[in-house]
C-alpha cells in the first residue's frame, strides 16, 4: 500500500488532499500552493540509475533505496508557521529523476505515518 493511500485511509473523514506537483529532473520542486501550518507534505523521488538521493534539510526520511538500480527516496515534512514553497531535489551525480510532492491537511501531526521506515542501500531490483 502506498504511503499516500495509508494517509488517506488512516482517517478518511478528516484528511484533505490539497494537491500535487511534479518535477522531471533535479532542481527545485515547487510544492502545492496554499500550504498552512501543520499541513503535511510527502515527496517521492526516483531514478533508474545508481545514485545517492540527498535528504533535504528539515525533512524526515520515510523510505530510501539509494545507490542501487533503481534509486528512490520518500521523505516528508509538517509545515511550520512559514510553510515551504519548494524543496531541492539533488543527488551525487548529474542524473535525471522524477519527483512528486503531495500535500495533505488534517493529518495527525504527532504520528503522521502508520508504516515503518524502510531503508535499503545498494539494492538491485527490477
Amino acid at each position: 500500500m502506498s504511503l499516500a493511500r495509508s494517509l488517506l485511509l488512516s482517517d478518511a473523514s478528516g484528511i484533505t488532499f490539497l494537491g500535487a506537483t511534479t518535477l522531471a529532473d533535479s532542481g527545485s520542486l515547487s510544492l502545492p500552493g496554499g500550504l498552512q501550518e501543520d499541513d503535511f507534505v510527502i515527496v517521492g523521488v526516483g531514478t533508474d540509475l545508481a545514485v545517492t538521493l540527498t535528504l533535504p534539510s528539515g525533512w524526515t526520511s520515510a523510505s530510501v533505496a539509494s545507490g542501487g538500480t533503481p534509486s528512490n527516496r520518500v521523505f516528508y515534512k509538517k509545515m511550520t508557521s512559514s510553510p515551504d514553497t519548494s524543496v531541492t531535489i539533488a543527488d551525487d551525480a548529474t542524473t535525471p529523476e522524477g519527483s512528486v510532492a503531495m500535500a495533505f491537511r488534517g493529518v495527525d501531526t504527532t504520528t503522521p505515518l502508520d508504516v515503518a521506515v524502510t531503508t535499503a542501500s545498494g539494492a538491485t531490483g527490477d
